[in-house]
């Protein structure tokens, strides 16, 4: 069975994805490096890595190796964690964790493992290219736990460069810690005056009301920043409105074509395109 496995994440991968142009990676070295260790790794949680491993290869974000084992070790400690210019920061801090850990102190070691260390062991088995992205990923894997009472001692630096110590059971679920890092983004700021004539906008966070709210002090700006990382997840079926007040003319046509790939090694896949658009109709404040 785990070799059959490998055997089909490779197949899989090697017929069907549409990316081999622009990656530099060795496939078939893969497969054979694969294919020799599948039978020496003595447990579920090791042959994961195996798998994990090699799409690791690929660099693409969008990959993720999900089952219920490691669904299972899906416990946080009570603190966010983010990687800001190569070191290790607290960015949100739950209510249960230690009084003494305050956002912008930087995490240095867990269970007396130096943190950069760890991070670099698990990169080998996260799928990304930002650096940013690859750091953060493998990050989650340092700390999380198959518990909640999984003891863990965390070694951290606060803002005046004192070390001190943390020793923790307690743990939170995926999605409080998936909260606690949006808190943080959600602190930014969703428009401000720059200067006389230039604003900046996020239409990330913005809602569609506050957008129209806004929208005829906006139409007296000569400079206008639109900030759209991230999608625009406030708008919903109104994102067509909204984006009429950014264009003088109707916008009808497809722009985005996307091929259904329906046979292996990208055989006509351009003959069978989704095409996408939007229907935006100018709009005024």
């Amino acid at each position: 069975m785990r070799l059959g496995n490998v055997i089909n994440t490779w197949n899989i991968i090697h017929h069907f994805y549409p990316y081999f142009d622009v990656l530099d990676v060795d496939w078939y070295n893969v497969a054979e490096v694969a294919l020799k260790t599948c039978f020496e790794k003595q447990n579920k949680y090791k042959y994961i890595l195996l798998i994990e491993w090699m799409l690791a290869h690929l660099e693409d974000a969008h990959v993720v190796v999900d089952d219920n084992f490691t669904n299972s070790r899906k416990c946080y400690p009570p603190f966010h964690v983010g990687f800001f210019n190569g070191r290790f920061l607290i960015t949100a801090v739950s209510g249960e964790a230690d009084e003494r850990i305050k956002v912008g102190d930087e995490l240095v070691a867990v269970n007396d493992k130096a943190i950069n260390e760890l991070v670099i062991a698990e990169q080998q088995y996260v799928s990304a290219k930002v650096q940013i992205e690859l750091k953060e990923r493998a990050l989650k894997r340092v700390l999380r736990s198959s518990s909640i009472w999984e003891k863990f001692e965390y070694t951290l630096k606060s803002q005046i460069g004192e070390e001190y110590h943390v020793d923790s059971k307690l743990k939170i679920s995926s999605y409080r810690y998936y909260k606690l890092g949006n808190k943080m983004k959600d602190q930014r700021k969703k428009f401000f005056k720059i200067d006389r004539n230039t604003y900046y906008l996020n239409l990330y966070l913005i809602s569609t009301e506050e957008f129209y709210e806004l929208a005829d002090q906006l139409s007296k700006a000569t400079k206008l920043i639109i900030d759209m990382r991230g999608y625009p997840r406030n708008h919903n079926s109104d994102i067509e409105t909204v984006l009429g007040y950014f264009t003088k003319k109707r916008i009808d046509e497809k722009w985005m074509f996307t091929p259904r790939i329906s046979y292996p090694d990208r055989k006509d896949y351009m003959s069978n395109l989704r095409e996408d658009g939007w229907d935006v109709d100018p709009q005024k404040p």
